[in-house]
């Protein structure tokens, strides 16, 4: 996994793995500990533990609102520095409602020796990638021209392209689209090439990327009884913003006095959803649910 989202979604891992821990981990042991000045312990410690079950347990648990985007384009037989495919499809993935996860923020040889390979057509990369990144969607899509002919000083090229859609946890491929003999135009080889590249990649984006259901933003108000203090409501406000696909957390009323409080999320999932997920926190005790809401009780914090 990659290290920055294995901190950041460290809450929810373990929610995935705690009730497999006595399967996961296996034979451990301590190979060290010390004792600083402060009288803090730290502690080594050796165990084996069973990849197969956590890979499996991370591949049923990978975000379906995050997207990977590689892409490999050529013109005339180089590489591209700016790769037009991939914004093309960025753009629309965004559109829908996706969070694009992008491997260039992460700078870790993994991912790059990954992106390398899925570019050479390593469909097994794939699938280490959306892992790596807990993400469920990677699509993976390459673009490249040829010359045609030149007629009066018009050189022409064509242009064909790829585009596939991999869901890592099901193994499936939702897409599989090829377009080929896009025409360009231009005064050299360079030109006409890029031309037909421009004009290949916003078709072949628009038409793969409409397969996608779109992910639509909802907003549900929690409101929360018996939350006792300010302390209380702090903690479960932190509890409640790590559930997975709440985007953002605010406040709303607070009335200590009659403890009770409101907070607004933004999600992509449904009121049932985030009514379960917060039931799995053991905390609060679910009152009611409507369209655009929910009712809590709160226990000990």
């Amino acid at each position: 996994m990659n290290p920055e989202l294995l901190v950041k979604e460290r809450e929810n891992l373990l929610k995935i793995f705690e009730p497999r821990r006595d399967e996961i981990i296996g034979h451990y042991r301590v190979v060290s500990e010390y004792k600083d000045k402060d009288g803090f312990y730290t502690v080594k410690i050796s165990a084996k533990i069973r990849e197969d079950l956590v890979k499996t347990l991370l591949m049923e648990n990978l975000y379906d609102n995050r997207v990977i985007v590689v892409t490999s384009e050529k013109n005339m037989g180089n590489l591209m520095d700016r790769h037009i495919l991939e914004q093309e499809l960025i753009s629309r993935v965004k559109e829908k409602g996706y969070e694009i996860m992008d491997f260039r923020t992460m700078n870790h040889d993994k991912v790059k020796k990954l992106v390398a390979s899925i570019r050479e057509g390593n469909t097994e990369s794939v699938k280490k990638l959306g892992l790596y990144c807990l993400t469920d969607i990677v699509i993976v899509g390459y673009v490249e021209s040829e010359f045609s002919e030149v007629t009066r000083e018009i050189y022409s090229a064509h242009a064909s392209g790829q585009v596939k859609i991999h869901l890592i946890g099901s193994s499936k491929e939702l897409l599989s689209l090829t377009k080929h003999s896009v025409k360009g135009f231009g005064s050299d080889e360079q030109k006409a090439g890029l031309d037909a590249l421009r004009k290949i990649a916003p078709e072949i984006a628009g038409e793969a990327v409409q397969i996608l259901p779109e992910i639509l933003t909802r907003n549900v108000t929690l409101m929360i009884t018996q939350i006792g203090n300010y302390f209380n409501y702090r903690k479960a406000r932190e509890m409640i913003s790590r559930i997975p696909y709440v985007d953002e957390v605010t406040e709303g009323t607070q009335d200590f006095g009659a403890e009770e409080v409101t907070l607004y999320l933004r999600t992509t999932k449904d009121v049932d959803y985030i009514a379960g997920k917060i039931s799995e926190l053991k905390k609060f005790v679910i009152k009611g649910i409507t369209n655009g809401g929910i009712v809590l009780e709160s226990r000990k914090i």
